[in-house]
């Protein structure tokens, strides 16, 4: 997708992709200065090293301010060494721009009260994050719902009507720029089919999810009941454990094709928790120092040892 850009084509109208697009026009100049090279996915995946270590840090910050320095060191290993996370952020793909994406504007939400200009800031990251990923649809709903939740069983009565106009206005903004460029070169019919239309009917080739819709509802209840059982609880603990559970279950409920990738955006928040629980033994270092070495033994042994296997796939691309 990112060679096409470089090469004078334009991404649905030239050949065909169902990701939004701005993962890979950001990462086209890249392939343009290495050049046509069959090794060039060791210098993409590289790329993706900065975006896992933003991601890491924003973790470090989240779970500092939602609880203590320690938390956040043991979390920041622990995620790091967990195999899916650790295996699928360092592949070329548009979830992890979108993963980072997200950890930078949770950051930002947790940066202070709500202000309008923040507010702004947050909505523009998540607009990013939406021409990366129209995966980011399922996180502004998330977001949404645990909101409500955390505003209803908090008694939370300050007023949010200006910064959430402030975060809807800098949300479109990247958004209607791709829509523009697309409707200016006279290829937003393409978008819309390969962006949209065909993952609508990706659905018509899998089972039915009758069970796991109906499921929905009574889910949303559960965690609906928890959280108001938790009146006392920090609002920005409580709204992260709702944002995790209603991702969680959206995600298992509606979506057609899952993957651990899916998951990305919560299993920072999900080792924060985890480290979090650990603390409450006072044997809390020898279970943090048994988790992180049952982790790094299972990533061992899920990235096949770290043995070097590419020779055949560069040949192939030879």
């Amino acid at each position: 997708m990112a060679w096409g850009w470089t090469a004078g084509r334009v991404q649905y109208r030239d050949y065909f992709d169902n990701h939004a697009p701005l993962f890979h026009i950001l990462t086209a100049p890249f392939v343009a200065a290495l050049g046509e090279r069959a090794n060039i996915l060791f210098y993409m995946r590289a790329l993706m090293v900065p975006l896992w270590v933003v991601v890491l840090v924003c973790t470090f910050v989240v779970a500092e301010r939602l609880y203590s320095r320690r938390v956040a060191m043991w979390s920041v290993l622990l995620l790091s060494l967990f195999p899916p996370f650790f295996l699928k952020s360092l592949e070329y793909r548009t979830d992890n721009l979108w993963t980072a994406l997200w950890m930078i504007a949770l950051l930002l939400l947790f940066s202070g009260p709500p202000s309008v200009r923040r507010s702004f800031v947050i909505g523009l990251v998540l607009g990013c994050a939406l021409a990366v990923s129209m995966k980011t649809i399922l996180l502004l709903a998330t977001v949404a719902g645990a909101g409500f939740i955390t505003r209803h069983v908090t008694r939370d009565r300050s007023p949010v009507a200006a910064p959430l106009l402030s975060a809807a206005a800098g949300l479109v903004i990247v958004p209607a720029i791709v829509a523009g460029y697309f409707i200016a070169i006279g290829a937003w019919s393409n978008f819309v089919y390969c962006v949209i239309s065909f993952n609508t009917l990706i659905a018509k080739t899998r089972p039915s999810l009758t069970f796991e819709h109906i499921a929905w509802p009574f889910a949303v209840a559960a965690i609906i009941l928890v959280a108001r059982r938790s009146p006392g609880a920090d609002e920005r603990r409580l709204f992260c454990g709702v944002v995790i559970a209603l991702f969680c279950v959206t995600l298992l409920g509606f979506w057609v094709l899952i993957s651990p990738r899916d998951f990305l955006p919560v299993m920072p928040l999900a080792a924060i928790f985890s480290v979090a629980v650990f603390e409450r033994f006072d044997s809390r270092f020898v279970i943090c120092t048994i988790a992180a070495a049952t982790l790094a033994i299972s990533l061992f042994y899920y990235a096949d040892r770290f043995e070097k296997r590419t020779d055949e796939f560069v040949t192939m691309m030879n």
